[in-house]
């Protein structure tokens, strides 16, 4: 099951024309940015050091994050604070270069981590708890767009939402699906791209 538990885009019933000149306006009488806070809940029928073991080796994106075409590794050593990443990744067909740091990182509870470099700063925080049934994880994240991007924002929200429940999803599905070989660790042979 699928719980979304964020999705701040505040989109008024008016015409669209309306509605974008009016965001124009609000967006560029101002100095701020734009936040977009997108979030969603799952629980995985796995134990949760598999699911933090997985989900917390961003090189494992490639197999289940839309987003991701393809992630280095850019520090030496284990995954901790400080151990940046770059990934290119595609949005709207469009190809996205960032590179990214583990902010937080408590073995079996948590990994938080921020953008460095990209078209928006992004925020974003894994939880994961022990509950009947499997392991609950909780990803939200919080992104800050500048310059003309601001203007789509509501649609850029509701896109990052959409693609956030997708990922979820195809993660459950990957987490929770049989082991075809009899002694083969979980996710054995997963390899390609989410659909």
């Amino acid at each position: 099951m699928i719980r979304s538990k964020f999705a701040f885009c505040n989109v008024a019933k008016q015409p669209v024309r309306l509605k974008v000149r009016q965001h124009y306006n609000e967006v560029f009488k101002s100095e701020q940015y734009t936040l977009i806070n997108v979030g969603c809940t799952i629980v995985v029928n796995r134990p949760v050091r598999e699911v933090f073991e997985f989900v917390t080796n961003p090189e494992n994106d490639n197999v289940w994050v839309a987003f991701s075409r393809e992630v280095r590794k850019l520090s030496p050593g284990p995954i901790c604070v400080g151990t940046r990443f770059r990934q290119r990744g595609a949005v709207m067909g469009l190809q996205v270069p960032v590179v990214w740091e583990i902010t937080e990182f408590e073995r079996y509870r948590r990994m938080a981590a921020a953008t460095l470099t990209g078209p928006a700063a992004f925020k974003g925080q894994y939880t994961f708890e022990a509950v009947p049934g499997g392991t609950q994880l909780v990803k939200s994240g919080q992104i800050e767009f500048d310059g003309l991007l601001r203007l789509i924002e509501p649609v850029l929200g509701g896109l990052f939402q959409n693609a956030l429940q997708g990922d979820m999803n195809r993660l459950k599905m990957l987490m929770e699906q049989p082991v075809t070989r009899p002694g083969a660790p979980p996710l054995a042979g997963l390899a390609g791209r989410p659909g």
